[in-house]
């Protein structure tokens, strides 16, 4: 399986045609292909391009996760996973965007 760090998926976040990867709990997928079926349009796609989508995945169905499988192309490098073999949230680890992300991605574009 390859392995890929997080300064590797953020060159993949869909502009300057570029691939769109996501990575939902330390899993890459390549979701380049299926940016024109999201049912919720282009944007949401391109605004989590790059990153952690975990925390904006959370509210998908058990079909959207089963389609998401599909996408897969590897995994994040173990020392940079936030999530442990039983899918749980690593102590002091800060999956998704947060809150703070959003507003200073918001700032400065």
């Amino acid at each position: 399986m390859n392995r890929y760090k997080r300064a590797e998926v953020a060159k993949h976040n869909g502009k300057k045609n570029t691939q769109l990867w996501i990575v939902v709990k330390d899993i890459v997928y390549d979701v380049s292909t299926h940016i024109t079926e999201h049912i919720g349009g282009e944007d949401p796609l391109l605004e989590v391009g790059g990153t952690d989508a975990t925390k904006d995945f959370a509210h998908h169905s058990s079909a959207a996760y089963a389609k998401l499988a599909q996408y897969k192309i590897g995994e994040i490098v173990e020392a940079e996973k936030y999530y442990d073999a039983n899918g749980k949230l690593k102590d002091g680890a800060q999956a998704g965007r947060g809150c703070t992300r959003i507003v200073t991605c918001g700032l400065i574009g």
